[in-house]
């Protein structure tokens, strides 16, 4: 009797110790309170004033039967941000971008002759904000949460620039003082300004360190009474230029780097 129950209790204490075992337990989406966000935000970008700079410097081209150039009107920001979030539900935003914006042109008036021409601005977004973040939504290793951010935004080291350069023209193809071809020159305004920014979206957290951020960006940033910071031109006044302020159909010149984006971005928990 002892050898039939022996092996029978211990296939019993085999079975049991089986479901005694704990189950795998799910991931967890990792939520930091410290993240390094990464952003890429194509949208719009207004030009302001430094398109009448460019509808100014198109009737030059148009007269020598050259296509003029477009209006600045969009554009990528690229931005990095450190987020902590102070509470669940309340995070600080700190970052710094980039953003430049250009339109372009090149003709060959003759043999070996070569007028290459570039309207650009750029600019470095400083923002310092907050964003709220509504309930979250869980399910298994994903969470998701709403938000809501504003904040301050200033727009540092501004260059707004008009250039023309031309290689081998003469009297009859020069853009400039037929006298002196080629002609070429670099006029940049710059100055800085302050404004801000508002966003909405969707955080997502996934059972790591890197979260992702959807999302509308909306950014008012418009930089008034560009100051002239280089006029290297030949023979000729390119823009109106008095008091060391760029004029413009009598009136001060301005960088509008405000528009509505998308947000896509990457999140780093530190």
């Amino acid at each position: 009797m002892i050898r039939v129950r022996f092996p029978a209790a211990l296939f019993v204490a085999f079975v049991l110790a089986s479901f005694a075992r704990p189950f795998p337990v799910l991931a967890a989406p990792e939520v930091h309170k410290l993240n390094l966000v990464i952003s890429g935000i194509p949208g719009s970008v207004k030009g302001g004033g430094f398109n009448d700079v460019i509808d100014a410097y198109n009737q030059l081209l148009e007269s020598h039967g050259i296509i003029g150039l477009d209006h600045i009107a969009s554009g990528w920001h690229f931005d990095g941000e450190l987020r902590y979030f102070v509470r669940p539900n309340l995070a600080i935003a700190l970052g710094v971008g980039s953003i430049t914006v250009s339109q372009s042109g090149e003709v060959f008036p003759r043999l070996q002759q070569d007028i290459t021409y570039e309207a650009k601005m750029s600019g470095v977004p400083v923002h310092l904000g907050a964003g709220y973040y509504l309930a979250p939504y869980r399910q298994g290793d994903f969470q998701a949460r709403a938000y809501f951010g504003a904040g301050l935004v200033s727009m540092f080291g501004v260059s707004a620039t008009l250039t023309e350069n031309e290689v081998g023209t003469d009297s009859s193809t020069t853009l400039g003082n037929p006298r002196t071809p080629p002609n070429s020159f670099t006029i940049t305004g710059t100055n800085d300004s302050p404004g801000f920014y508002a966003e909405g979206g969707a955080h997502m957290w996934f059972a790591s360190r890197f979260s992702v951020m959807l999302g509308a960006y909306y950014r008012s940033a418009r930089v008034d009474n560009l100051v002239l910071k280089e006029n290297v031109a030949k023979g000729v006044d390119r823009g109106g230029l008095y008091d060391g302020v760029i004029y413009v159909n009598g009136k001060p010149a301005s960088a509008d780097f405000s528009g509505l984006g998308f947000r896509m971005a990457i999140g780093i928990g530190l």
